[in-house]
């Protein structure tokens, strides 16, 4: 009986075999295994977290760049000079932006008489670019015109240094002329209420053409706009088409 004890307790404590060293080690295996597979998705996640900052990083420069861009394309709607923001005088060679807001041909000159160089427009709303050295030149020869409103400039410095600021607070600018019916009739008599009677009759001349276009218009509006500028735009538009027709008839 002492005997097997003793064998016994040599079991117990002999070293372990080789199988158990294997499945040991097989265990650190798994166990580093499973180590890796927990780590992995941190490592996906902290990466995806960083290229989303770097793209939100790049679209904000995007962005911001974009904005900085705008005013350089967009070209001057002058519908008020501002007489409180600071002007720069424009370069002599800089190109500006004349349209024409009289109904039928206009000619400018640069000198007296139609003399020097002639710029001609042949309908409303034709629009030239010139250089300012020479717009300096025709707002000097054809002064009334110019603070008339039959033709615009599309330039606020430029107004602003011709002195022609007081005046445009009485122009309207093309762009509110052609979309004038989308205005309410309290708006349309607000903006015809000031101008003067040159711009009033072109403003009349050109509705009148579009509505002998075939163009259909609210009649009140027209009616509206013809009380403001003293005019019947319904007796241009049959008249216009009394002409066409005695045109006809004699071919």
């Amino acid at each position: 009986m002492p005997v097997n004890s003793k064998n016994n307790i040599k079991k117990n404590t002999s070293k372990p075999t080789d199988e158990k060293v294997v499945a040991e080690q097989n265990n650190c295996i798994q166990l580093d295994d499973v180590k890796v597979t927990e780590e992995a998705p941190n490592d996906r996640i902290k990466k995806l977290e960083d290229q989303i900052s770097q793209l939100t990083e790049i679209m904000k420069m995007m962005m911001g760049s974009q904005n900085k861009e705008e005013p350089v394309t967009k070209e001057d709607s002058v519908t008020e000079v501002d007489e409180e923001m600071e002007y720069a005088e424009p370069n002599p060679n800089k190109q500006i932006r004349i349209v024409s807001l009289c109904y039928g041909s206009l000619n400018l000159s640069t000198e007296p008489f139609g003399k020097g160089r002639l710029l001609s427009f042949s309908k409303y709303g034709e629009s030239k670019m010139v250089l300012y050295s020479t717009l300096i030149d025709i707002v000097n020869n054809n002064r009334k015109f110019a603070e008339q409103g039959l033709f615009y400039i599309l330039d606020k410095d430029a107004v602003y240094y011709l002195g022609l600021s007081e005046f445009y607070k009485n122009i309207i600018p093309i762009d509110s002329v052609d979309k004038i019916f989308n205005y309410s009739t309290k708006e349309i008599e607000s903006m015809l209420s000031n101008i003067n009677d040159s711009q009033k009759q072109s403003i009349a001349h050109t509705i009148a053409d579009k509505m002998y276009a075939g163009i259909d218009f609210d009649l009140n509006k027209v009616s509206i706009i013809d009380k403001c500028c003293g005019t019947d735009i319904i007796g241009m538009v049959r008249e216009m088409k009394e002409m066409n027709e005695s045109l006809k008839r004699n071919k």
